[in-house]
């Protein structure tokens, strides 16, 4: 048998075929440390053996006085959509965005935890209310009911439930709710809606992956309930909420993704249509010009609907009907023959609603509202004047 001389085993050595292994070897002992996931890519993708590997390690700006070499860079790349084959590429539990407002959830689940209107406060022990907070919303709600059982209208008051509470389970370990929030002391004391059974039972999450809005799935089931909590019968409920068109799917970075680096993207789906409801008045695009969202007034009306009745509904952007995000009034347009949307939280105009001859009322919020009571009323005419003044 051939004596195999060592010159000829370190030679076969050096030519033999590379792996993720013999980089992490070469970065651990040539550098201290680990190496990126895109630097063990680049390194297999450019060096032919063991001799052009330890070349390129021993011949770089880090080796020599320890600054990277900017051929090969540091950082890991990181997939910008969750998918269970490719989680572990991506944006990991727990990551936060760069304006450290959002944070990464289990499953590609994004939350807003921080800001102007962060719903996470609400569920800390250390959380104290205005003082006159109870009596404030005691006020607002009785001024609603009485004002629509004096204009003989049928009447429905919700809280849209935060994505943070509908898919708490999805949170990161570090995000922890101690209590429970305003939202369910509002809904125990004043007979205020709040859906989160219905939404958290939504299969595949009542709300998109990368925005605080709902889901496809989870807008269908808010506006199926609420025609429910108006005595629309479960068929009619049903039929109204049947899209009748195509469903597209399209990839989209939602409000919370695109806070991220790099952004993180997700497939969306939307019939993309009014349905059988077509807008006949709408100020949106003058209010949206000044950045504005209170004020908005879009008006749809169904000539082949079910039911002959107006509905006026006033609430923020889980209500707000558009082609490719059906809010909760997009719903009532389904079935009603005439649906007013006003875009102000809970808001509430007596003489709005006896103009416009609505016999159907819907208040809505968003549960980050919550903590601030609303106006007791609000005039229609004036909110909308000054939703396209500017600032």
């Amino acid at each position: 048998m051939p004596t195999v001389t060592m010159t000829a085993m370190f030679t076969r050595v050096l030519h033999r075929n590379l792996g993720e292994s013999d980089v992490a070897h070469l970065y651990r002992t040539l550098l201290g440390r680990e190496p990126g996931r895109s630097e063990t890519a680049a390194q297999l993708a450019t060096a032919r053996d063991w001799r052009t590997l330890l070349s390129a390690i021993v011949g770089s700006d880090e080796f020599r006085n320890g600054r990277p070499t900017p051929a090969v860079p540091s950082t890991d790349v990181r997939v910008n959509t969750w998918h269970r084959d490719l989680a572990e590429w991506g944006h990991p539990s727990g990551t936060w965005s760069g304006d450290r407002e959002a944070v990464m959830g289990a499953q590609g689940f994004t939350f807003l935890v921080r800001g102007t209107n962060s719903v996470v406060d609400q569920y800390q022990d250390s959380y104290r209310l205005p003082g006159d907070w109870a009596d404030r919303w005691d006020e607002v709600v009785q001024a609603r009911r009485s004002g629509a059982a004096a204009l003989g209208a049928t009447f429905c008051a919700l809280v849209v439930p935060d994505k943070l509470s509908v898919l708490r389970e999805h949170l990161p370990p570090e995000i922890v709710l101690q209590t429970e929030p305003p939202a369910l002391r509002l809904t125990a004391s004043y007979a205020v809606d709040y859906p989160i059974a219905e939404l958290t039972a939504v299969p595949g999450g009542a709300y998109l992956r990368t925005d605080t809005h709902l889901s496809f799935e989870g807008n269908a089931i808010l506006g199926r309930w609420v025609l429910q909590r108006l005595a629309v019968g479960e068929d009619a409920a049903l039929a109204a909420t049947s899209h009748g068109g195509a469903v597209h799917s399209y990839l989209s970075s939602g409000d919370l993704g695109s806070r991220f680096e790099p952004p993180v993207v997700e497939v969306m789906r939307t019939v993309n249509s009014w349905g059988s409801a077509a807008v006949v008045e709408d100020n949106r695009e003058a209010v949206e010009a000044v950045g504005k969202h209170v004020g908005t007034r879009r008006v749809l009306r169904n000539v082949n609907a079910a039911d002959p009745r107006t509905v006026v509904m006033f609430g923020d952007s889980y209500g707000f009907p558009q082609k490719h995000y059906h809010g909760i009034a997009w719903y009532l347009a389904q079935h009603f023959r005439e649906v007013h949307f006003v875009w102000v939280p809970f808001g509430w105009d007596g003489d709005y609603v006896a103009q416009v001859g609505a016999t159907v009322v819907v208040c809505e919020t968003a549960e980050r509202f919550v903590p601030r009571p609303p106006a007791t009323r609000i005039e229609v005419p004036a909110l909308m004047a000054a939703a396209v003044v500017e600032d």
